[in-house]
């Protein structure tokens, strides 16, 4: 698989060929504890947003004074 994307948080996009030799895109949280294998490019950004919102760096909750 060849990196072909990688957004702020961390998530990438790669292409290549899976077990049967189909060109996909596999999609990986920003940890690489989970992957998905998806075949249009449209849909590896669906996933690749969801989980940059997912994984986004919240700030910390700031405390009343």
């Amino acid at each position: 698989m060849e990196v072909i994307q990688t957004f702020p948080n961390g998530t990438t996009i790669e292409f290549g060929e899976d077990s049967h030799g189909n060109q996909v895109h596999r999609v990986c949280s920003p940890t690489g504890a989970m992957c998905r294998y998806v075949e249009p490019f449209p849909c590896a950004l669906a996933y690749a947003q969801h989980y940059e919102e997912s994984y986004a760096i919240k700030p910390p909750k700031e405390q009343d004074a």
